[in-house]
């Protein structure tokens, strides 16, 4: 599984660690570590898969990463190296599954680290928190973007859609798969899948409302109906925007779909946080490209197929439009319905500033 048997003994301080598989992303790895040390990540865990632009090397040199290098077919081996990995170094520790164009943010942040956020989700029982991944962009013409390494990437990518997520599908808690509920939308079905049908969408949209989520809200007559409403409707091929990236993990967890599914039973908080996404950058086409030859990714590479059929007119894509907000905190997620905080985590945060 490993090209480095046995795996290492790892001396790791308390508190959350982050476990991830990476392939030719230096553009992005320090703002990646920066962006989680900052938050209180204790330890990287990475599957370095074949890298050639020296994200390998940089990752040996990091004294808080332990760097698991794997020549092993990403699509093939993602999830497996995810549970053994957390299964070896994990279990009863608060973890983080991320990707390296993502950074994780929660109720609190950016002023409370996530130490203090996991101290409370213990008190309450919750074992996993789910997410939305919410895409960031530039305001500039495609052709226009620069990020230079090592800087906030917030500071190159600071736009998101506000108003074109939608539920595309919600399922009961009983079948032991989290999260309970499929988010689609953004950027990037309005760009690359233009086609969906807009009725349907303008549906799903408006189910998504902060007073909608499935977890805070589950219990709700107004949720059940909203349920039944959307089996009816075909799902869209579009990317799934949500996932369960923090868990405690146990024994008997299974991540599967690169953590866009816990299998397992768990409790999850009522609390939605959410991973900002920085895909599009000024290596995307050369991504596209790749992920398309490689054919490593989710069915084939599908999703990079479409993006792939946009290629030749993206230089003077302008991904920002009128409706677009500029992220400036959790607030901007909340006002979207795309976070969510609990009276419980409201009231811990509160109880801290007195």
């Amino acid at each position: 599984m490993f090209d480095l048997q046995p795996p290492p003994c790892v001396d790791v301080a308390n508190g959350p660690i982050a476990i991830l598989a990476v392939h030719n992303e230096m553009l992005r790895m320090e703002s990646l570590l920066a962006h989680h040390r900052s938050i209180g990540i204790k330890h990287f865990f990475v599957v370095d898969n074949g890298s050639t632009d020296g994200t390998g090397e940089f990752l040996t040199q990091q004294a808080d990463v332990t760097c698991l290098p794997s020549s092993q077919p990403f699509k093939d081996y993602k999830s497996l190296w995810y549970n053994e990995i957390a299964n070896r170094y994990a279990v009863g520790r608060w973890t983080l599954f991320v990707d390296a164009d993502e950074q994780f943010v929660y109720p609190g942040w950016p002023d409370k680290s996530l130490a203090a956020l996991t101290d409370h989700w213990n008190r309450l029982g919750i074992d996993a928190l789910a997410a939305t991944l919410v895409d960031l962009y530039s305001h500039l013409p495609f052709k226009n973007i620069a990020y230079e390494p090592g800087t906030p990437l917030l500071d190159t990518c600071s736009c998101f859609d506000g108003d074109s997520y939608y539920l595309a599908g919600v399922w009961s808690d009983d079948n032991g798969q989290h999260p309970n509920f499929s988010l689609k939308g953004g950027v990037r079905e309005r760009l690359f899948w233009p086609n969906q049908d807009k009725f349907k969408t303008r549906f799903r949209n408006a189910m998504l409302s902060p007073g909608m989520h499935p977890y805070p809200f589950r219990k709700n007559l107004l949720y059940r109906i909203v349920r039944q409403l959307l089996r009816k409707i075909p799902d869209p091929d579009s990317p799934e925007l949500c996932k369960i990236p923090l868990l405690r993990w146990k024994e008997g967890y299974s991540i599967d779909k690169g953590a866009h599914r816990l299998r397992g039973s768990c409790r999850i908080g009522e609390d939605l946080c959410t991973v900002l996404h920085f895909k599009f950058l000024q290596d995307f086409e050369q991504k596209v490209r790749t992920a398309v030859e490689r054919k490593q990714h989710h069915k084939g590479s599908i999703e990079y197929a479409s993006y792939k059929s946009s290629l030749d007119t993206l230089p003077e894509t302008v991904f920002a439009n009128a409706r677009s907000i500029r992220f400036q905190g959790m607030q901007d997620l909340y006002k979207a319905g795309l976070a969510h905080i609990s009276k419980e985590t409201s009231d811990y945060l509160l109880s801290m500033e007195e």
